[in-house]
């Protein structure tokens, strides 16, 4: 008899616990007019998103990737399981703004990812500077990874001059032209 009670405690903290996880599956439009699909995974007690953005041959997104966003550092990592390679940026948006999104969709409406252009910074970095930089949770998330920075494209009259741009998931990459990092 006294098993019960544990047993049913030990259901109401794994309901409490799940409560915190919200999982949605959406359909998201590539700005080239191609559909992708797209889970989220919402930890609203951490405040972090996970997103696994499937394939779409016809778009710069051949390879699915996976994305974390940590709402609290404001901080986004993109992770290439077929290259091994995680590229860490800034973000503004915040859980509630994602989440609106998400549910938008769940209703039918349609969003488009728009491209972004970023340059990559050449640099690998560490575990302990992704942490610095991004916080703990990118950290673990990249940490079998080749990690590397992500910094704004501002001017939009000179891209793709120095190297070709790698559509990446809807980033447009381009490698920093720094001859101080080919020493």
């Amino acid at each position: 008899m006294s098993m019960l009670p544990t047993f049913l405690l030990s259901l109401m903290v794994i309901s409490m616990c799940s409560a915190d996880i919200l999982r949605y599956r959406v359909s998201k439009l590539v700005n080239v007019g191609h559909e992708v699909m797209m889970d989220a995974v919402y930890d609203t007690l951490e405040q972090t998103g996970l997103y696994t953005l499937g394939t779409d041959l016809h778009s710069s997104c051949p390879w699915t990737t996976i994305n974390l966003h940590d709402y609290r550092t404001g901080m986004v990592a993109f992770k290439q399981v077929n290259t091994g390679l995680c590229y860490i940026k800034p973000s503004n948006e915040s859980i509630q703004q994602a989440m609106v999104v998400i549910r938008r969709e769940k209703m039918g409406y349609k969003s488009v990812i728009p491209t972004e252009n970023w340059k990559v910074d050449r640099q690998v970095l560490s575990f302990a500077a992704v942490e610095v930089i991004a916080g703990h949770n990118i950290a673990e998330f990249c940490k079998d990874y080749e990690v590397h920075s992500l910094i704004q494209e501002i001017s939009t009259q000179h891209k793709h001059k120095r190297s070709p741009c790698e559509l990446v998931c809807f980033l447009c990459l381009v490698q920093l032209e720094n001859e101080a990092q080919h020493a």
